[in-house]
């Protein structure tokens, strides 16, 4: 009797407690919902390539600049498209990662966006019309891009693929040994083949960590404190940053430093090794895409510390980072690309001339450092516009008479201030 009461009792204060805990966290799940507090995941967890966009999810990113982002049906961040071609159309597909994806700017200033409307005024499409679809997802390598290709993209038959090349993180995420990230799947050589390495499926941390994601949705509470976890995550990289790299601090990032590494020629085996995936890849796009019939090209682009306005912080950067060019991606970006017959535009030159020219930052937001992070309304614009002129110019030049003689650029970018 004695040990039966006691135990009743504890049974009792745990099921008041429990009782308690969950009737707080419904009056929380209630206030922020009444509030209209919501901390949305704009990415849901997916078997081919890691991770995608949740389709119809709607909400406001504000984790740098402000937008309200609207996820459509087919999981892109984009207006609603049929998946067959409308006549007289010429399609074009845009991979890449988060600079295409572009939470941080509303989608009407987006690059797409911004190429739809310039090449709808391109004289050498005759008359049809030109349709932007954009597959970009925050945080993609070159694999999951590949994969979007081939699962997804080719779906919309595509006339012209486009790869926006994200180099400053691309290089080292496409590698196991620098990336390090067991959530999303890689291209590995085997001898001189490039070979699907999709294990992150079985990995049991995986189903785990899906488990859970798939479950932040559902709550704002939950919603909340991934939020709160997130920026406090953020907050100790900084810290930590700042105590081992101090020189770099000035740069205003907070990257894992070996990712600096890409300013220089490859020094070591996992970094040869990662350039050499890297281009493989780009390469095995490439064919694909031609086999099909299609247009490919690749848009090479800037980094935000290339085209800071301000030469004496570029020169600063440069010494802390102790690289001697930090143009040597896009320069060896270029040279793959003569070698293998790659079309190509580099917007890292023009960009940082018209930064300079025009005293604005590209890069950066109000609610981020100026000048670094990802492209702001004026950088999104300067990108979109130098890409249709490169298409444009290509399109005449494959349509010109034998002989003829083609006439100069079409048009100047005219990219404005962040609005």
């Amino acid at each position: 009797m004695n040990t039966v009461t006691p135990f009743r009792r504890w049974l009792a204060n745990l099921a008041l407690t429990c009782g308690g805990i969950l009737a707080a966290l419904l009056i929380a799940e209630i206030a922020l919902r009444l509030a209209g507090i919501s901390f949305p995941i704009f990415y849901t967890p997916d078997a081919e390539r890691g991770w995608a966009l949740p389709a119809g999810t709607t909400g406001w990113y504000r984790d740098e600049g402000e937008s309200y982002v609207r996820i459509n049906s087919d999981g892109l961040h984009d207006r609603e498209h049929t998946k067959a071609k409308p006549p007289n159309t010429v399609r074009i597909a845009v991979l890449g990662d988060s600079f295409a994806e572009a939470m941080q700017v509303p989608r009407r200033e987006n690059f797409c966006s911004v190429m739809e409307q310039e090449l709808n005024h391109c004289d050498a499409f005759q008359g049809k019309t030109v349709e932007v679809i954009n597959f970009g997802v925050g945080g993609y390598t070159t694999s999951q891009e590949l994969i979007t290709l081939r699962d997804h993209a080719w779906a919309y038959s595509p006339d012209i693929v486009v790869l926006a090349l994200c180099w400053s993180n691309d290089v080292d995420e496409n590698s196991r040994t620098l990336d390090n990230f067991p959530y999303h799947p890689y291209f590995v050589y085997r001898g001189d083949s490039l070979v699907l390495d999709d294990s992150f499926r079985t990995d049991e941390s995986y189903r785990i960590h899906s488990f859970v994601w798939s479950l932040i949705p559902t709550s704002r509470v939950i919603e909340t404190v991934k939020r709160a976890k997130d920026l406090y995550i953020q907050s100790r990289v900084r810290k930590q940053f700042d105590k081992e790299y101090p020189g770099l601090r000035a740069l205003g990032g907070t990257t894992r430093p070996e990712e600096y590494a890409i300013y220089d020629p490859p020094a070591s085996p996992a970094w040869r090794e990662a350039w050499r995936v890297t281009e493989g890849l780009i390469k095995l796009m490439h064919d694909e895409v031609t086999e099909k019939g299609a247009t490919f090209l690749v848009a090479i682009q800037d980094d935000d510390i290339q085209v800071y306005p301000d030469p004496a912080f570029r020169e600063r950067a440069r010494k802390a980072l102790g690289s001697p060019d930090l143009f040597y991606p896009n320069q060896r970006f270029r040279a793959f690309f003569d070698r293998e017959g790659i079309q190509y535009v580099d917007l890292g030159p023009p960009f940082q001339k018209y930064a300079d020219e025009h005293h604005v930052f590209l890069h950066g937001f109000a609610n981020t450092p100026p000048g670094i992070g990802h492209w702001n309304s004026a950088g999104q614009h300067l990108a979109g516009e130098l890409i249709a002129q490169k298409i444009c110019e290509d399109r005449k030049r494959e349509s010109a008479p034998s002989g003829s003689r083609l006439e100069g650029p079409v048009g100047t970018p005219h990219a404005g201030t962040p609005r």
